[in-house]
């Protein structure tokens, strides 16, 4: 790794860290400069805006997610299979707080900026998430009784009820065992998965046609 991408990630961590911290509204370019020991002026050198920084953290943490689920699936490939993907990605994510803060469009971490492109990150997401059910659809692995665009409508309203809710108490750290905490969100991502399975499974279109 270069000087020059040594630094640009060393003021990543910077950012990021500062971000979980105290929140975007009150994390500037010094601050961020500050934390990552490098001069205001090489911040800019990476990023011309504190928006482009902070979009680049984002970036960046959904780049190591996938990353780390494609290392997932080329390990395993039977975990192609709709619902456990659905588990792997929620788990994923859930471990990563900059990116549900940014699917909850959190504004205590977030603020303003998470509202700028929430309907463009959404629009991208439901475009992705239709071309996956329409291979499986295609190759027979989802039920077959109702259209893909259903089938995808039903899904992310499945996915997102998982990631927007908060069980009591879940997000604070100080108030249960990281075991605790662990146990709680592998129960969750089980019954996101077995419910993926029942609803979009081919089992459900043969239960319903009984």
């Amino acid at each position: 790794m270069d000087g020059r991408v040594a630094r640009g990630e060393r003021i990543l961590d910077a950012a990021a860290e500062l971000l979980l911290r105290y929140g975007y509204s009150r994390v500037t370019i010094d601050d961020v400069a500050q934390r990552a020991e490098v001069g205001k002026g090489t911040v800019y050198l990476h990023w011309r805006t504190r928006e482009e920084l902070f979009g680049a953290v984002l970036g960046r943490e959904l780049a190591q997610a996938l990353d780390e689920v494609a290392e997932g699936l080329l390990a395993d490939p039977g975990s192609w299979r709709l619902h456990r993907l659905t588990r792997t990605l929620f788990l994923t994510l859930s471990r990563r707080p900059l990116l549900i803060a940014m699917f909850r469009s959190d504004p205590e971490v977030l603020g303003k900026f998470a509202r700028g492109g929430a309907a463009e990150r959404a629009r991208r997401r439901a475009m992705t998430l239709g071309e996956y059910l329409g291979l499986l659809s295609a190759h027979g692995q989802l039920r077959e009784d109702l259209p893909v665009d259903d089938l995808s409508l039903a899904f992310i309203s499945v996915w997102m009820g998982f990631i927007l809710f908060d069980p009591a108490g879940e997000q604070d750290a100080g108030g249960s065992a990281p075991e605790a905490a662990s146990d709680s969100l592998e129960r969750r991502a089980d019954l996101l998965a077995a419910t993926v399975q029942a609803a979009f499974g081919l089992r459900a279109c043969c239960e319903r046609r009984r």
